[in-house]
C-alpha cells in the first residue's frame, strides 16, 4: 500500500511539474485552435476564447477570458478586423505574452460592399478575373486599401499558410520540440492538400456558379474555386438588408434557378427563409 501511494504522489508531482513547464497558448477562433492543436499537440496548453458556434462578430470577452489571455505565453488572434475587441486587449497585455496577428501570414481579399447601382454579381458578392478564373493574388492581398474580408481560413491554401506560421511560432516558443512541430505540420499540410484536391475535383463539375447566403462569409471559398457569392447582409450577419437589396437577390435567385439559400446556424435564418419562401428555393446551413 505504501508503494501504491508513493506512486500516486510521484505521478501528481510529475504532472504538476509538466503543467508548469507547458506553455499556455490562447487563440480566439476554432480555425486557429485546429491549426495550433494539430501542430502543437500535447506540448502546449491550448485554450480557445470564442466558444464553438458563437457569433465571432458580436462576441465580447469576459474578465476571466482577459485574465487567461494575459497569463498566456502566446496569444494568437485572427486579425483583419474579425475581433474588434482584441485591439483594447492587446494594449493591456504584459510583456511576457507574445501576441500574433495570424492575418499577417495569409493572403487577404478585399471585400466589396453592397452597391445597389451595380449589377447583381458585383453588388452582392466577390468578383473574379474572367468568367470563373482566379484573380491576381497581389491585387487582392495586402496591397489593397479597401475593407478586408476577414474569413480567410476558408481558402485551404491559407490554412496551409497558417500551419506554416504555427510551426514557426511554436518552434520559437519551444525550440526543443522543433522537430516534433515539423513532423506534425508536415502531416497536417498533407491532409489539407488532400482536402483541397477533393474540393477542386467535386466543385469542378458544378453547373451552378452562384452561392447565395445571408452573410458574406464565403468569398475566399468562391475565389479559390471560381464561383460567385451573393450575400444579402454583407460582412456582418446582424445587418438588416434593405427591401431593394432583398428584391434584387430574389430576382437573381429566380433568374439563375438557384435551388438553395444558405445561412449559418448561429444566426437567425429569417432572411434566408424569406428568400426561400419567395423563390421556392430550399434552405440549408453552411458554417464558415
Amino acid at each position: 500500500m505504501k508503494h501504491f501511494w508513493t506512486a500516486i504522489l510521484s505521478a501528481l508531482l510529475w504532472n504538476g511539474a509538466f503543467a508548469q513547464n507547458t506553455p499556455s497558448v490562447v487563440v480566439t477562433t476554432y480555425p486557429l485552435y485546429e491549426v495550433m492543436q494539430r501542430v502543437g499537440g500535447e506540448t502546449i496548453a491550448l485554450e480557445q476564447v470564442i466558444p464553438h458556434g458563437r457569433d465571432i462578430h458580436t462576441f465580447r470577452p469576459s474578465p476571466k477570458t482577459m485574465v487567461a489571455v494575459s497569463r498566456a505565453s502566446l496569444f494568437v488572434y485572427s486579425g483583419a478586423g474579425l475581433e474588434p475587441w482584441s485591439e483594447q486587449l492587446l494594449m493591456s497585455l504584459p510583456a511576457t505574452t507574445k501576441a500574433v496577428d495570424m492575418s499577417r501570414y495569409v493572403t487577404l481579399l478585399e471585400h466589396r460592399e453592397h452597391d445597389e447601382e451595380d449589377d447583381h454579381g458585383e453588388a452582392h458578392g466577390h468578383d473574379h478575373e474572367g468568367e470563373h478564373g482566379h484573380a491576381d493574388a497581389e491585387a487582392h492581398g495586402h496591397h489593397r486599401h479597401g475593407p478586408i474580408d476577414p474569413h480567410y481560413w476558408l481558402d485551404i491554401s491559407n490554412m496551409i499558410a497558417m500551419t506554416d506560421a504555427a510551426e514557426q511560432l511554436l518552434s520559437e516558443l519551444q525550440p526543443g520540440s522543433r522537430e516534433r512541430y515539423r513532423r506534425n505540420a508536415e502531416a497536417f499540410r498533407a491532409e489539407l492538400q488532400q482536402l483541397e484536391a477533393a474540393y477542386r475535383k467535386a466543385l469542378a463539375a458544378c453547373s451552378q456558379h452562384y452561392l447565395v447566403s445571408n452573410h458574406d462569409a464565403f468569398g475566399y471559398l468562391a475565389h479559390a474555386y471560381g464561383f460567385e457569392t451573393i450575400a444579402v447582409t454583407g460582412l456582418s450577419p446582424d445587418h438588416q438588408p434593405s427591401a431593394k437589396v432583398m428584391a434584387e437577390v430574389m430576382q437573381l435567385v429566380k433568374a439563375k434557378k438557384i435551388r438553395t439559400v444558405f445561412f449559418e446556424a448561429f444566426v437567425s435564418d429569417s432572411v434566408a427563409r424569406a428568400l426561400a419562401d419567395e423563390t421556392g428555393a430550399a434552405v440549408a446551413s453552411l458554417q464558415p
